[in-house]
């Protein structure tokens, strides 16, 4: 028995490495863990003693690759499984800026980080939808489309005071797929060399197609 606040040698941890080597739970051991550990969050203070035992060290598939069995396996885990807007919102979040492997000390623009995120994913695929994938000017279906704000995407942020990414997703504004239409490229390109973002409304878009 290994009693509470004590520390296994070197030589005893890998005894029992050794020991478990090869060897799998049963599934009612797999269930019994499961059902014990549902619910449980960790502390900070116990993500950050892992986070700094765990630096420095090699992970365990480094070098190596997942099998056709094993993804396979993966595969049909994940399938079905439908992520809700919130859960998207905080995996978003918690993905983002500093937190994100790829941070190089916020050089990404505010812009940027607003027209990768998923709600203008999300957003876009919507407005292509309503407007059935067709250019709302030239009527072309098989170029590049690309969704356009109405009222333009500087105005809203201008107006809602919108300085993070956080509040660029709860603005309802920002999403609102009636304020969205779908124009080829090169009639998105023409619209902006013509117009002001915050000339164009709805008078102007059937006067155009006219």
């Amino acid at each position: 028995m290994v009693l509470k606040g004590s520390t296994l040698s070197k030589k005893t941890i890998e005894n029992i490495r050794r020991y478990r080597t090869g060897k799998k739970h049963s599934e009612e051991t797999k269930q019994k863990i499961r059902e014990a550990r549902l619910g449980n969050k960790m502390s900070k203070q116990t993500k950050d003693k892992i986070s700094k035992s765990n630096k420095g060290k090699i992970g365990s598939m480094n070098g190596r690759t997942h099998s056709k069995e094993s993804i396979e396996r993966m595969r049909i885990a994940q399938s079905g499984k439908v992520l809700s807007d919130e859960h998207k919102s905080n995996l978003s979040i918690a993905t983002r800026g500093r937190h994100n492997h790829n941070w190089k000390g916020g050089i990404t623009s505010l812009n940027n980080q607003i027209r990768n995120c998923f709600k203008n994913k999300a957003w876009r695929i919507e407005v292509f939808k309503k407007n059935n994938y067709t250019c709302q000017l030239c009527n072309a279906k098989k170029y590049v489309l690309n969704a356009h704000h109405i009222k333009s995407f500087s105005l809203i942020m201008e107006e809602n005071n919108i300085k993070h990414i956080t509040e660029a997703i709860h603005c309802d504004e920002l999403w609102d797929i009636n304020n969205g239409i779908t124009y080829c490229e090169s009639c998105h390109l023409e619209y902006h060399r013509n117009y002001s973002n915050d000339k164009l409304d709805r008078e102007n878009i059937e006067t155009e197609k006219k």
